[in-house]
């Protein structure tokens, strides 16, 4: 069975995430936190994790890449995924350079109404 984490700092996010993830019925053990001090102790008391997904800014700017640079140095091949709704504060390039696998943005198409 497949440990997913979940870190975001806003409950909504996580609920609907953690909803998400179960009604795909695939009976993964799915595991949440609100900020990057409690993921890394996660990280560190849960053996294997093998997918995060974490929310880019938490505690401040960089919270989901402290989450990524974390998760790596424990075990270079989790896949971590970072989303984020504040794409100006995201460098995709160092994301990638430390090893994550995409990086997401949360926000919303804009939707056209032809006007």
């Amino acid at each position: 069975m497949a440990n997913i984490l979940i870190v975001d700092d806003k409950e909504d996010n996580l609920k609907a995430y953690k909803l998400a993830l179960e009604d795909a019925g695939l009976g993964w053990n799915i595991l949440t936190a609100r900020n990057e001090s409690v993921a890394q102790k996660i990280i560190m008391e849960t053996h294997p994790i093998d997918v995060i997904i974490t929310d880019l800014v938490m505690i401040d700017e960089q919270s989901g890449m402290e989450v990524l640079r974390f998760a790596k140095q424990k075990d270079p091949l989790v896949m971590v995924i970072i989303l984020t709704a504040f794409e100006k504060k995201l460098d995709r390039y160092k994301t990638f350079e430390l090893g994550a696998f995409d990086c997401l943005s949360k926000g919303v198409p804009q939707l056209s109404f032809g006007i």
